[in-house]
């Protein structure tokens, strides 16, 4: 066979181009669409095409054009191969094999400020500030612990994770979730069985459709919740501020549901954090240390990796110096520092929040609440964090 042509155009709604066999020019050619390595159609060419014949001359007929429609259309969040070749002699057409990738274009309507912290650093203080900002909308229901954003990226990260731990565990996990559909890691979701069952469209599947269609969802969903939350006082609101878990896996899904995301990391002298921890969980010192233990180095790594997308705000310059550094805070938003306040429902901070009768009263309260060993133990145990941060 002499084939000669282009394909024009493949999408995921058609497939469109010209072709000839010169050793038959006057016939129809019939055209085989090959998707993912599965034929999805045939089609032939038997539209006629605008100065097809005057420009390649020696032809009876311009009808030499084809349109393949795709019906349904392929899935706009999966990759998808394509190949456009000739029935009889499979010969693939020029311009004929293309790769079409998953579209992560979305309405792009808000980006997500985190305020993470490990709690009792001043992230109510800045939720409650955050409320009244003309860009921002927040769910402003005190104490602000809407964490819908983390919520549904967990779940991401659940969902699509890869589980394969072999073993009688892993086997027995596989038959309770199949016994009693229980909604954690999935036990099918296993490279080795995905390809025994169905080979890489299989994994493929599992490993790229549905994580892309899930984040659409999620995303989608987060969006439309901010979206009705944006009454008269938050037209111009392009962001919205949740408080975020210090979770690492977490944190990164909330950058695989959002590509773009500002997120603002409060940091607490842990002395001072111990003494209001206490007060306000009535939580004993050597629980206190233990959680401690686990969220400052968790903190500290966040800053060694120091994304362009993370601020840093100690609780002490959020309280001591307001202007400056809610100046770099809405700086490294992008947002207005000036702005006109609005008021807003959740105007009342009830006295059950405060541990002490100010936040200027708060900083440096460890010299009269904590004895000379406690606070000897936390600046042995975190002088990391507090050099890291300037604490003295």
């Amino acid at each position: 066979m002499a084939i000669q042509g282009h394909v024009d155009d493949i999408s995921p709604d058609a497939v469109t181009g010209w072709a000839i066999d010169w050793d038959h020019p006057a016939s129809a050619l019939e055209i085989s669409i090959i998707v993912d390595g599965v034929e999805a159609g045939r089609c032939h060419t038997d539209i006629e095409r605008a100065g097809l014949k005057q420009a390649l001359g020696g032809l009876a007929t311009g009808f030499h054009e084809f349109r393949f429609q795709f019906d349904p259309p392929l899935d706009r969040f999966d990759h998808h191969t394509i190949e456009v070749m000739s029935a009889s002699g499979r010969i693939v057409l020029p311009n004929g094999r293309r790769t079409l990738f998953p579209t992560r274009d979305h309405r792009s309507g808000f980006t997500p400020i985190l305020v993470t912290s490990s709690g009792r650093s001043g992230s109510t203080m800045l939720m409650r500030e955050f409320a009244t900002h003309p860009n921002i909308v927040i769910s402003n229901i005190y104490p602000f612990e809407m964490k819908l954003t983390s919520y549904y990226a967990a779940v991401w990260n659940v969902l699509t994770a890869s589980c394969h731990t072999p073993g009688d565990i892993e086997t027995d996990f596989g038959r309770h979730a199949s016994e009693e559909y229980i909604i954690g890691r999935n036990p099918w979701n296993r490279a080795d069985l995905l390809d025994a069952a169905g080979g890489a469209n299989a994994i493929r599947w599992l490993h790229q459709s549905f994580p892309t269609k899930l984040e659409f969802l999620l995303r989608s969903t987060i969006e439309d919740y901010y979206g009705i939350l944006s009454d008269k006082n938050h037209m111009s609101a392009r962001m919205f501020a949740e408080k975020s878990t210090i979770n690492a896996p977490v944190r990164q899904a909330c950058r695989v549901l959002f590509s773009t995301v500002k997120e603002i990391v409060l940091v607490r002298d842990p002395r001072d954090y111990i003494c209001s921890a206490k007060s306000f969980w009535q939580t004993g010192t050597d629980k206190m240390f233990t959680t401690m233990e686990i969220e400052l180095p968790a903190l500290m790594a966040i800053n060694h990796l120091a994304p362009g997308d993370v601020l840093f705000i100690r609780y002490e310059d959020l309280v001591l110096e307001g202007p400056s550094t809610r100046r770099r805070i809405y700086d490294f938003l992008e947002c207005d520092a000036d702005f006109n306040p609005h008021s807003i429902a959740a105007d009342h901070v009830p006295d059950s929040h405060r541990t002490s009768r100010s936040a200027a009263a708060s900083i440096g309260r460890f010299r009269i609440d904590l004895d000379e060993g406690t606070i000897k133990r936390c600046e042995d145990n975190f002088r990391s964090f507090m050099t890291m941060f300037g604490y003295k």
